[in-house]
C-alpha cells in the first residue's frame, strides 16, 4: 500500500480478528466512528465491518515500527485475548513500539492462559464493576455509553407500541445475544409464569 495508509498517522489501532459478528464486533462497529471524531483511529479487521480507515495486514509491516508524529508509541486496542496476542508478538518478537490497552466486558473468571496474555497489557479497562471483579488487575472502569442521538424514547410509547404491530398493550423485552450467560432462558421462564396472568403484555426477545 502507498504511504497514505491510515495506520501511518493513527494514534490508535483497534483490532478485530474475529470473523463472526459477535457482541465485541457490534461494540467496535458502534464506538469506532465516535472515537474517530476525536482522534485518528485505524482498524485492523477480519470481520468485514466496513469501518473507515481499515488497514491491510501489510501495513503492520510497513508502518508498525514508525510511531505517529509527536508520539513515541501507538496504542493497540484489543477486546479479545487473541487480538492482544498478535500485538504482543509484534512488540516482543519484531520490536515494534506498541503500547497495549485491553478492554474487558466479561462477567466471568477466565483461565490462566487468558489471564497471562491480558496481564501483558499496559492498561486494562473494565466496562462494569462486576467485570472488574473477575480481573487480576484493572486500571479503570469505563462503562459503555449510549448514543442519545440514535436512542431516544418516543414521545408516545403506547402509540409506538401499536405501530410495531405486536399484540397486547405493553412489551417486556430482552435484547442481546441469545446465550446462557445472558440469561435468556430465565427471561423465557419468567414470561411463561407471568403472561398467562397478564394478557395485555407481550414478551419480546431480540438477538442472535
Amino acid at each position: 500500500m502507498s504511504s497514505s495508509s491510515p495506520l501511518r498517522d493513527a494514534t490508535v489501532l483497534v483490532v478485530n480478528l474475529h470473523r463472526r459478528f459477535a457482541g465485541v464486533s457490534a461494540t467496535i462497529l458502534a464506538l469506532v466512528p465516535v472515537q474517530q471524531r476525536a482522534r485518528k483511529v485505524a482498524v485492523l479487521d477480519r470481520g468485514a465491518l466496513g469501518l473507515e480507515s481499515t488497514i491491510r495486514w501489510s501495513d503492520l509491516l510497513r508502518h508498525g515500527w514508525t510511531p505517529p508524529t509527536g508520539s513515541r508509541h501507538r496504542i493497540w486496542h484489543a477486546r479479545r485475548a487473541g487480538d492482544l496476542l498478535l500485538g504482543l508478538v509484534l512488540r516482543y518478537l519484531l520490536f515494534q513500539p506498541w503500547r497495549f490497552v485491553y478492554t474487558s466486558p466479561s462477567p466471568r473468571r477466565h483461565g490462566l492462559t487468558w489471564r497471562t496474555i491480558v496481564a501483558r497489557a499496559d492498561a486494562i479497562i473494565a466496562v462494569t464493576e462486576r467485570a472488574a471483579s473477575f480481573l487480576d488487575r484493572h486500571d479503570a472502569v469505563v462503562p459503555h455509553g449510549v448514543d442519545t442521538d440514535a436512542f431516544v424514547p418516543p414521545p408516545d410509547k403506547l402509540a409506538a407500541w401499536r405501530e410495531s404491530g405486536l399484540p397486547g398493550r405493553y412489551g417486556i423485552g430482552v435484547f442481546g445475544r441469545v446465550r446462557p450467560n445472558k440469561g435468556t432462558h430465565l427471561f423465557v421462564d419468567a414470561m411463561c409464569r407471568l403472561l398467562p396472568r397478564h394478557p395485555e403484555f407481550t414478551a419480546v426477545i431480540s438477538g442472535l
